[in-house]
């Protein structure tokens, strides 16, 4: 039997969490929510994941930094990080 893929999902909208909690589900995979940055690092530390999807805008600690706080820890570092956004300028997001 082989192991499904781990995604975690940071994202503060409930709404948008579920819409892509349940698309990557269908897809076979094993999935995981938290609502912050925060909450999502503290659960990666506990669990690692195999791919981090990001919102870039949410409360307390954003997208970016917890990209950062990924890069930063040893354990973590080699976690692949995806960023979603509805911002439609990408100088809003750089």
């Amino acid at each position: 039997m082989t192991s499904r893929a781990r995604i975690l999902i940071a994202e503060d909208s409930r709404t948008q969490a579920e819409a892509l909690r349940s698309l990557l589900a269908d897809a076979g995979y094993n999935v995981r929510v938290a609502k912050s940055g925060g909450a999502a690092l503290i659960e990666l530390r506990r669990d690692p994941a195999d791919l981090v999807i990001s919102d870039v805008i949410m409360p307390g600690m954003s997208g970016l930094d917890l990209c950062r706080a990924l890069r930063s820890d040893t354990d973590l570092r080699d976690v692949p990080f995806v960023i979603l956004t509805s911002l439609a300028d990408p100088l809003d997001v750089v």
